[in-house]
């Protein structure tokens, strides 16, 4: 297997990286700036270590080229936007940051274009072929 000082990290990679670490920073403000939900102040704050933490910890895992870490983020992705999309097919109301013509409303689209974007870069080469040879020791064409 390979790793990744014998194979040079795709500018691909290195750009989505940059963009989950901003779509997180632009998440983190939303979530500080929408807590105005009744629990506990030491809890939301808990949560939002928890969560900021977990996500860094992925981001730096992508970035160290670990696939599972890839797949994650792309589940993660997968499930914060489908009921944003069934609610859409479906003629439904929007979720608050979504619908707002708001800071908070146009972070949330930032954010999401951020995260497309950068499962795209990662899911395509050069950055799919450099996931497989650092997880693989080759290129997914060499499969067979």
């Amino acid at each position: 297997m390979a790793t990744q000082n014998e194979i040079q990290k795709p500018q691909s990679v290195l750009t989505a990286g940059y963009f989950i670490w901003a779509s997180s920073i632009f998440g983190l403000y939303m979530a500080l700036s929408t807590l105005r939900i009744a629990m506990p102040v030491e809890f939301r704050i808990a949560a939002l270590v928890l969560g900021f933490g977990l996500i860094s910890f992925l981001i730096v895992k992508l970035s160290a080229g670990k696939n599972w870490a890839r797949i994650v983020f792309l589940l993660q992705f997968l499930v914060g936007v489908l009921p944003v999309q069934a609610a859409m097919v479906k003629g439904l109301p929007m979720p608050p940051t979504v619908e707002a013509i708001s800071l908070i409303g146009v972070l949330s689209l930032v954010s999401f274009s951020l995260q497309a974007y950068a499962l795209y870069l990662i899911f395509t080469k050069p950055g799919n072929i450099w996931f497989h040879k650092i997880t693989h020791g080759r290129s997914p064409q060499n499969r067979f």
